[in-house]
């Protein structure tokens, strides 16, 4: 009898995962899930910010299939979304008394859930299910054209272009020998997981760390290295059109984002221009990324180590200064980065708007 309760104090110990607690929070303790479980960090997640929860025992249930209620509810609390809405619900099988009657009227408002005359609030999620909603809920492009591929996935199957699509913006992933299991069911775990990857992808493209590629369909990472560069170079552009009597650009971090493109596409294609074999004149470019711009202007450089080389060497060119002075652009943008060399390049996009 002491060699068995010895066992379940150490199973307990080992099974206890205490969260810590948010600011005027208390802590969050799991009784059912480990800190080397591999959805820890996103089950973390999920219950520090009251996305989803445990029960009066402190279990999270995390093998436990979801079902389209706890879905709907854990999206709606993980994009904030009011659950005010004026929409009708054509279902029969979902009584205004359901806990998550709200959650799900919203996501059905949205266009996430289908507005049906049944809803099977309980019943379990598959992940293709999964896939269409979390597509539709956190925005992602879904295209036909995708680097991701699954064996179990075939063209055939109605989920391929979400399942696929989702993938190549990180949010949902395989199992092992490339399968994906679109039939098998959606766990907590596996809930908790796709669900802080969609935040983690939203966050990037609110931040403009991302972008999707609409020529080539994919998502592509569109992060802004050497800020503090960035904003020099701009504020020296200010001051010279300061000098002129000039209105000073505003910073763009849209240009920013373009000007990151476009030297990702200069490394990639291995060329020094203004036209790109790729995306054609920048002007292309910024119609192609959806950039609304009455006029467009562009200038490069490289192998310049500083915002002042890069500036003087710009303001003895004629048309580089042309640009930096003509007088209808409004917004400015600025992209440095080193290539595998470790040689720097420039990129300043101008527009009016």
């Amino acid at each position: 009898m002491k060699k068995k309760g010895i066992s379940i104090i150490s199973f307990l110990l080992i099974c206890l995962l205490v969260f810590p607690p948010m600011a005027g929070a208390s802590s969050v303790q799991v009784t059912d899930v480990k800190t080397t479980d591999w959805a820890a960090p996103s089950i973390n997640n999920m219950l520090k910010n009251n996305y989803m929860h445990v029960d009066q025992k402190g279990r999270f249930w995390p093998h436990r299939a979801a079902t389209r209620a706890e879905v709907a509810e854990t999206i709606v609390n993980a994009l904030q979304l009011p659950l005010n809405a004026s929409l009708a619900l054509q279902a029969t099988d979902l009584p205004a008394s359901h806990p998550q009657y709200k959650a799900i009227r919203k996501l059905v408002e949205l266009g996430v859930m289908d507005n049906r005359t049944s809803i099977y609030p309980d019943s379990q999620v598959t992940r293709a299910q999964m896939a269409k909603m979390l597509s539709l809920a956190f925005h992602v492009v879904v295209d036909d054209k995708n680097e991701a591929k699954f064996s179990d996935c075939g063209k055939r199957h109605w989920a391929t272009n979400y399942i696929e699509s989702l993938a190549d913006a990180g949010i949902v992933q395989g199992k092992p020998y490339q399968k994906y299991d679109p039939n098998g069911n959606v766990t907590r775990a596996q809930l908790a997981a796709m669900v802080s990857r969609g935040l983690q992808f939203k966050s990037q493209m609110a931040k403009l760390e991302m972008a999707y590629d609409f020529l080539g369909k994919t998502y592509i990472s569109t992060f802004k290295e050497n800020e503090t560069w960035v904003n020099e170079t701009i504020t020296m552009v200010n001051a010279e059109r300061k000098k002129k009597g000039l209105p000073l650009l505003v910073h763009d971090p849209y240009l920013d984002q373009l000007a990151v493109i476009k030297i990702q596409d200069m490394f990639e294609h291995e060329y020094f221009a203004h036209e790109s074999p790729y995306y054609g004149h920048p002007w292309d470019m910024a119609t192609i990324y959806e950039y609304q711009f009455s006029s467009f202007g562009e200038n490069i450089a490289r192998y310049l180590s500083s915002p002042h080389d890069v500036m003087r060497a710009w303001m003895a060119s004629a048309p580089h200064k042309e640009n930096i002075l003509k007088s209808s652009y409004t917004n400015i943008g600025v992209a440095v980065k080193k290539d595998d060399n470790g040689k720097y390049y420039w990129i300043q996009l101008f527009s009016s708007k």
